[in-house]
């Protein structure tokens, strides 16, 4: 198969699988299995005969670990493939070394892939020593088992970054609470003293960042969810959140604005410093 035929199924594999969430499904992937393999004696090798269908679904304990490693797994192949990279076997068996993790001082949560290279080019998870994931929008259940698991595991405080619309502040909203279709394994799902760092209405005031031309649309959902409501400060910003502005929006001031002025303050006022 071609590379954009491949990306083309897994785009479309993870559309049925963001469609099984809306409609209060868990999440499932359907492998072709061996049913049988003997050896022929007349062709002296060992033979399949025929396939069975195995399920392998998220909401189920026995089968929820392989879950994980397929959604990892295909999200990688597919960065691999649009960045048209070659990769052996060894580099993509990670290691989580937590024998430094002393010198770790923070997560920070990315909204979208563009600005995750960007912070990456830019060298922050040096300069601040901190670790950058994304979710490349909402996020799969790989990516928040994942912060989760880090969060517990290095007990590193947890920021989210995301644009200045209903739709970033939902996707900070699913890593702080999970997602009400998936309540049942929110525990691993979810990462409760995740910050928002930004954009906020706030910032874009403090910062004199230039308003959008659209209006923000879906606030009055984002008021009735619990947690908003009874968090008085969020409810202030959410109500100040009149345009959208996307994080890309800071470069119009200076091309380096987010890495050298916008994070540098904010990471100072989370008491921590810039270690070149």
């Amino acid at each position: 198969m071609f590379k954009k035929e491949v990306c083309a199924m897994i785009k479309r594999l993870y559309e049925l699988l963001s469609e099984q969430e809306k409609q209060g499904y868990g999440y499932r992937f359907e492998l072709e299995k061996e049913k049988e393999i003997f050896f022929v004696e007349e062709l002296e090798c060992y033979v399949l005969k025929g396939r069975t269908t195995y399920y392998c679904e998220y909401d189920n304990e026995q089968t929820r670990n392989v879950f994980i490693r397929m959604d990892c797994l295909l999200v990688l192949i597919y960065k691999i493939l649009m960045e048209d990279m070659t990769v052996n076997i060894r580099w993509v068996q990670l290691e989580f070394d937590t024998s430094s993790k002393e010198e770790l001082l923070l997560i920070l949560v990315v909204e979208k892939d563009t600005i995750f290279q960007r912070l990456v080019e830019e060298k922050i998870h040096k300069r601040f020593r901190c670790i950058i994931i994304t979710g490349c929008g909402m996020p799969n259940v790989a990516t928040r088992t994942l912060l989760r698991k880090m969060q517990r595991k290095l007990n590193l405080p947890v920021v989210a970054l995301g644009d200045h619309n209903a739709g970033g502040f939902n996707i900070y909203l699913t890593y702080l609470c999970g997602s009400e279709n998936m309540a049942y394994d929110s525990l691993n799902l979810s990462t409760p003293d995740i910050k928002w760092l930004g954009l906020s209405p706030s910032d874009l005031i403090e910062r004199d960042i230039p308003n959008g031309n659209e209006k923000v649309q879906g606030l009055e959902t984002i008021m009735k969810k619990d947690f908003v409501k009874k968090t008085p400060k969020l409810v202030e910003e959410v109500r100040k959140m009149e345009t959208k502005v996307d994080v890309e929006g800071m470069m119009r001031k200076h091309l380096k604005y987010l890495t050298e002025i916008y994070l540098p303050l904010k990471f100072q006022r989370l008491g921590m410093s810039d270690s070149v």
